[in-house]
């Protein structure tokens, strides 16, 4: 098993890290000149249980997760757990006038697209 952390939350990775006694898995996180995110999962984590931490707050951190996450199922990693210690997007669990989405439901169907669990 690997713990994934991103540029955010990277400290509560390091935390699970260590209770759970699982390597931290060596992560490249950059930006591009023009701003955009760059990652790339430096070890092997193929057949390998992955759990990526990150937090989805702010917008640039949901990217980041993302990446992080098809980082992994590329890397054909066994499984893969988002555990995320704050969820943006969550405070609209529900569609108060016609046209808006449910921007906690959204997120869940996206973050939930390629992981066997999120926390």
């Amino acid at each position: 098993m690997y713990i994934i952390g991103g540029s955010a939350s990277k400290n509560v990775a390091e935390d699970l890290s260590t209770l759970l006694g699982q390597p931290l898995a060596d992560v490249t996180v950059k930006r591009f000149v023009d701003g955009e995110c760059y990652v790339r999962v430096d070890d092997e984590v193929k057949d390998e249980d992955v759990v990526v931490v990150r937090t989805t707050y702010p917008d640039h951190n949901i990217i980041e997760m993302f990446l992080l996450q098809d980082a992994a199922v590329e890397a054909k990693a066994g499984s893969i757990l988002l555990v995320i210690p704050y969820y943006g997007y969550a405070r609209q669990d529900r569609k108060f006038q016609d046209g808006e989405p449910v921007s906690a439901q959204v997120m869940a169907k996206y973050l939930s697209m390629h992981a066997d669990a999120v926390v």
